[in-house]
């Protein structure tokens, strides 16, 4: 390409995607090089596999976006999709269990009330694609911004109690195994149910609810959907490692 001005040199690849995954912030600049300097090669194969390149990088960001956005994304466990550099090799996080997060409904939260708050997790992709969320009591919402660009509110959750029963076609993706007080130990007799250890399990499905299930001494199981007492039992609680689940349905 010919430099558009005299003493400065541009690399440019037209058309091409190249924007949407590193976004041309500043000039790249080749002058110090100067006779060594080798441009790209402009065959048709090489374009294309750098394109092809390009796409890919291109589609991870928006699974990234997809899932930050989502009720499941998990700030101490943020998942392989995204830099191993989110979680610190030397930190221990004691599992929890899910929190019910509800979507906002549209307008529901104003980016700007939310200037004055700091970050409760704010990183960077390779990118520079920057991801934040904000928390007020309840209310946690999350943003984007790319470089150069504005930050955009992209989601809104509450954790509030739930609208309405699960669907049949609701996605399980995180399963978490815990010990706590059985919280069916009340429905029980004698002494020994008072003492009894809760060996539980919770399900966690896309849409943000959670299915509490136990398998109870008598062989029976339970299964309660959004259960009222899941505050309290994920107080007392000890929770074993999380697992992610396949596209599983609900029921």
């Amino acid at each position: 390409c010919l430099p558009p001005s005299p003493g400065q040199l541009h690399l440019h690849v037209s058309p091409s995607p190249c924007g949407t995954v590193v976004p041309p912030v500043h000039p790249l600049t080749r002058l110090d090089e100067g006779d060594t300097f080798v441009g790209p090669d402009p065959c048709d194969a090489y374009m294309q596999k750098l394109r092809r390149l390009v796409e890919e990088e291109e589609k991870v960001g928006q699974e990234r976006v997809a899932l930050f956005l989502s009720p499941g994304f998990d700030a101490s466990a943020p998942g392989p999709c995204f830099p191993e550099s989110w979680t610190s090799p030397i930190r221990v996080v004691r599992p929890q269990l899910p929190r019910r997060l509800r979507p906002l409904t549209p307008g529901s939260a104003d980016l700007e009330s939310l200037r004055s708050l700091e970050p409760a997790f704010d990183q960077s992709t390779e990118d520079g694609l920057r991801f934040r969320c904000y928390r007020l009591g309840s209310l946690e919402t999350r943003s984007t911004q790319r470089p150069g660009g504005q930050e955009v509110l992209g989601a809104g959750f509450t954790a509030g109690e739930p609208e309405g029963e699960l669907s049949g076609s609701d996605r399980v993706f995180k399963v978490t195994k815990c010990v706590a007080a059985s919280p069916s130990a009340a429905g029980e007799k004698g002494a020994q149910a008072a003492g009894r250890p809760c060996h539980c399990l919770t399900l966690q499905t896309q849409p943000g609810d959670v299915i509490l299930t136990e398998r109870l001494p008598a062989g029976g199981v339970t299964w309660e959907e959004n259960p009222e007492a899941l505050e309290s039992l994920a107080a007392g609680a000890k929770a074993t490692p999380t697992t992610a689940a396949a596209a599983t349905r609900a029921a």
